[in-house]
């Protein structure tokens, strides 16, 4: 039995290099391969096609597209693959037509025992300053700073993070997950000593492990401090029983990943998730388009029953995201200051 990371099927690692035909495969998040241009994706096609018996396993197997998941079905079974993308108008047919190679299994059919899961919208009015610093960022088309405009130091959003705390949280244990670099500093400065982390790119596996070992075994009050998409991944971290998004993400399955680190087996608490949101802002507009994501994952990728889904939605992209949303939110601000609205 061999038991290798990604990076192993990138290169010429002996895995990939020698005459072996391996009798079975078993690839864990195997979403990570879903991109067919990538060395890693590359490397998993080519050890499916030698192998006998082969499983895929991810939880979320659709992130943004349809095609994702096509990918994916396309490596396990390439005579399938002609098939999906007429399969693809149709939610109902479509799961139809992959389901002698997709079992889903939701934690719901399979962890009957886990708590309840409650999760709760906070919007929070911006001070006029971080209104005049969003504008700036608008209008100079810099949607990374637009994102990173309600949570800085001393920000409406921080004021309320700061009162969860106080007043409700400070008997359990956190988990915050930020985007951003900047924020996740100000979030370990500012909480002192009950701060463990942080969670971020960069930081080894072990030093990562050994932070939720900390964490897990520090008294109540304490918050594990976590950028989203180095901590969405690979850990288990059911010490805590509240976890708290800072800001929206482009793609649903990565908060749900994140969410994940908390609500699986073994929690025995109820755990509650706190999204803390800007209204009129690109959050607002985000926070709607992760709805219609979960939605088409929903239709697709979960076992439900769907009308037809409109295939625009098929081909989002995160560049699409971000051109979209900027230019609805110029318009947004123009009509506000009365100007006249581009056509």
């Amino acid at each position: 039995m061999a038991i290798v990371g990604f990076p192993e099927v990138r290169g010429d690692s002996t895995v990939m290099t020698g005459d072996l035909n391996y009798g079975a495969l078993v690839v864990d998040e195997a979403h990570r391969a879903k991109n067919p241009k990538s060395k890693q994706a590359q490397g998993v096609q080519q050890l499916t096609a030698r192998t006998d018996v082969v499983t895929y396993l991810s939880g979320t197997p659709l992130e943004n597209r349809v095609a994702e998941m096509e990918t994916l079905l396309g490596y396990l079974d390439p005579e399938l693959a002609p098939k999906l993308e007429k399969a693809r108008r149709s939610a109902r047919e479509f799961r139809t037509v992959v389901a002698r190679r997709y079992l889903r299994r939701n934690q719901s059919d399979v962890l009957a025992e886990l708590p309840p899961l409650t999760e709760t919208e906070e919007w929070i009015e911006a001070f006029e300053a971080e209104r005049e610093k969003y504008n700036e960022a608008v209008e100079a088309g810099n949607f990374m700073q637009m994102r990173q405009s309600f949570s800085g130091p001393g920000s409406a959003k921080m004021e309320r993070f700061a009162e969860l705390l106080t007043d409700g949280l400070d008997d359990d244990k956190t988990i915050v997950f930020t985007y951003f670099r900047g924020v996740l500093d100000h979030l370990m400065d500012s909480l002192g000593d009950r701060a463990f982390g942080p969670i971020a790119g960069g930081v080894s596996h072990q030093e990562r492990q050994q932070a939720v070992d900390d964490f897990t075994a520090a008294e109540p009050g304490a918050v594990l401090v976590a950028q989203i998409n180095a901590a969405g991944e690979g850990l288990n971290i059911q010490a805590a029983n509240h976890v708290v998004l800072i800001e929206p993400q482009l793609n649903p399955a990565v908060e749900a990943q994140a969410i994940a680190r908390a609500h699986r087996m073994g929690q025995i608490n109820p755990v509650e998730v706190h999204r803390l949101l800007t209204p009129d802002s690109v959050e607002e507009r985000l926070h709607l388009l992760l709805a219609t994501k979960r939605e088409l994952f929903d239709s697709y990728a979960r076992d439900s029953v769907a009308a037809q889904q409109n295939p625009e939605a098929m081909d989002i992209t995160d560049q699409q995201v971000m051109s979209e949303v900027l230019a609805a939110e110029k318009e947004r601000i123009k009509e506000l200051r009365g100007e006249t609205p581009t056509l």
